[in-house]
């Protein structure tokens, strides 16, 4: 379950996995679009469909940058716990059942002689 988890929530990611928020946030795509409306906006001045585009420039980064914030929140606080239960936890775990398991045998052995 936990490396199943683990695989759908990378699968998720928009930005690079494993990065810090400044470099996914300038690698996502409504980055771009960001960059692309603020560009068009400047070259049609001060004419309306150049403020409005202004303004959905700059919304669509603040998107962009709540999104990669948001992204390595997750990374930080859901994704790598669960990847060290699945890689260090749970082996160990069942590391310890097996022993046990021998350590029962043995016990019921040295009792039933």
């Amino acid at each position: 379950m936990c490396h199943h988890s683990h695989k759908r929530l990378t699968a998720c990611f928009q930005g690079q996995h494993g990065t810090d928020a400044d470099k996914r946030h300038k690698k996502l795509p409504l980055t771009a679009l960001a960059q692309n409306m603020q560009e068009a906006s400047t070259q049609l001045e001060d004419s309306l469909l150049g403020r409005m585009l202004e303004t959905c420039g700059d919304a669509e980064n603040q998107l962009a940058l709540e999104l990669s914030q948001h992204e390595v929140f997750v990374e930080k606080e859901i994704v790598d716990p669960l990847c060290g239960i699945a890689e260090v936890d749970i082996p160990n775990i069942q590391k310890q059942r097996k022993q046990l398991a021998k350590l029962v045998l043995d016990w019921d052995s040295v009792r039933a002689r």
